[in-house]
């Protein structure tokens, strides 16, 4: 799995003309960095959507080398980096709606203030 999901990062970085590439892995995991990917070996094992949220709130932003990061898991990544717009380094977020309450609103994690808040 680790090489696969290596091999897809140094192709979109190339694509996409990323200034770095970042591959956060289990200290388990048999795999190294590349010249184009940096593997770090210090992720918590995620086993469970808690787990990945906890990881995404809390801990992704020691991995982050540059003043934005676009996330890409097995699937979601790349396609079309023709598509790409300037534009879209104006938002904080760009991905799924976020679920909504009973209200018609959108839930938000506890440790989220209007500070730091993410949108669609």
């Amino acid at each position: 799995m680790w090489p696969l999901l290596l091999k897809v990062l140094e192709n979109n970085k190339k694509e996409i003309d990323a200034a770095c590439a970042a591959l956060v892995v289990p200290l388990t995991a048999e795999i190294e960095s590349t010249s184009e990917v940096r593997v770090y070996k210090s992720a918590p094992d995620i086993n469970t959507t808690r787990d990945y949220d906890l990881f995404m709130l809390s801990n992704l932003n020691r991995f982050i080398e540059s003043e934005f990061c676009l996330v890409m898991q097995q699937d979601g990544y790349v396609i079309n980096p023709e598509a790409w717009n300037e534009d879209w380094f104006n938002y904080d977020y760009i991905g799924a709606c976020w679920p909504l309450d009973p209200f018609g609103r959108y839930k938000q994690h506890p440790n989220v203030t209007e500070e730091n808040s993410v949108g669609n």
